[in-house]
């Protein structure tokens, strides 16, 4: 039996269950609720979701894909470990998909979109006056992923949503002091501007150099 519900049971509308469970046990990974090299099995997870067995097996197969688990065969799996050298490459190609995803998304970005900014930033410059660092945390990932969004380019999107995941989940455990957030918020606004003007050249070395900056 399970002695606690980590992360609670599965309230689904309109998606498929085998999709529910995978984001919950994904956001649940990213939140810290399972720790690296923690071990898990199925049927925990069937008692602790209360679903049956085969969208918790969809799910494990989807998460091991991510290279978010490891499976032991007839013995559960266990939550993958992340080295520097890991994080690092992820920063690396991170940069490199998002310099392209900043020229494509230049071109498509409309009146709604620079209101969306700046609605944002006001979010963050709250989350940095009240040192809410999960806030500051969760609104840097929308303000990359919008940008990614705005590139309308389905497979650069595709490629780039677990990189991203991953960096988010890298930035909220380990990033923290209240100065790189500050930094990072300063660059997102530089970047913002540059977006504006339509500054391609400018807007991909911007996020280059600060996307290579966790």
């Amino acid at each position: 039996m399970v002695e606690k519900n980590i992360i609670g049971k599965i309230e689904y509308k309109r998606k498929y269950l085998k999709d529910v469970v995978f984001e919950k046990l994904v956001q649940a990974i990213y939140e810290g609720k399972y720790k690296q090299g923690e071990k898990l099995y199925e049927k925990n997870l069937v008692e602790e979701l209360g679903v049956s067995r085969t969208p918790i097996r969809e799910a494990i197969d989807r998460l091991a894909t991510a290279d978010l688990i490891e499976i032991i065969p007839n013995n559960g799996f266990v939550i993958c470990n992340w080295t520097n050298e890991d994080i690092k490459n992820a920063i690396k190609i991170r940069a490199a998909l998002e310099r392209l995803a900043v020229e494509q998304a230049i071109n498509n970005i409309e009146k709604k979109d620079i209101e969306y900014f700046e609605k944002l930033f006001k979010q963050i410059d709250k989350a940095l006056e009240e040192n809410d660092h999960d806030k500051n945390s969760y609104y840097n990932y929308k303000f990359h992923w919008k940008i990614i969004s705005l590139s309308k380019n389905d497979y650069l999107i595709k490629i780039i949503k677990h990189i991203l995941d991953k960096i988010y989940y890298f930035g909220t455990v380990f990033v923290s002091e209240q100065n790189r957030l500050e930094k990072a918020s300063k660059e997102h606004k530089e970047i913002f501007k540059a977006i504006k003007k339509k500054d391609i050249k400018l807007a991909q070395e911007l996020i280059e150099k600060h996307s290579k900056d966790l």
